[in-house]
């Protein structure tokens, strides 16, 4: 793997408040400027739900599109950084099943 060709991702659960995915943003780019890398900001679900007028224009993603938009540009090497608090039933469960759906859509694994 070429330098630059991991993709690194602080994942939240998601939110329905634009304040949530804002606040992701401001962390992703703070750990970015530490790491010296990029770091992507992507909820694992309901964030792209939100309207854009109110997260600074920007849509909010969510992580099964947003890898299948990486992995259209050639990415392969994904780091997710959990951004939980407390057991979760995401991280144990539903991140571990989508992982598994995208491996029988031909992904490495």
């Amino acid at each position: 793997m070429a330098a630059g060709d991991e993709v690194i991702v602080l994942m939240d659960n998601g939110s329905l408040r634009a304040e949530a995915t804002i606040q992701l943003r401001v962390l992703a780019e703070a750990l970015s400027a530490n790491l010296q890398m990029p770091v992507h900001p992507v909820s694992l679900l309901h964030s792209s739900k939100l309207d854009p007028a109110d997260t600074d224009g920007v849509v909010a993603q969510t992580l099964v599109p947003f890898l299948r938009a990486q992995r259209a540009l050639g990415k392969d090497e994904f780091t997710i950084i959990p951004l939980f608090f407390g057991p979760s039933g995401a991280l144990v469960d539903y991140l571990p099943q989508r992982v598994s759906e995208l491996r029988l859509e031909g992904w490495g694994g």
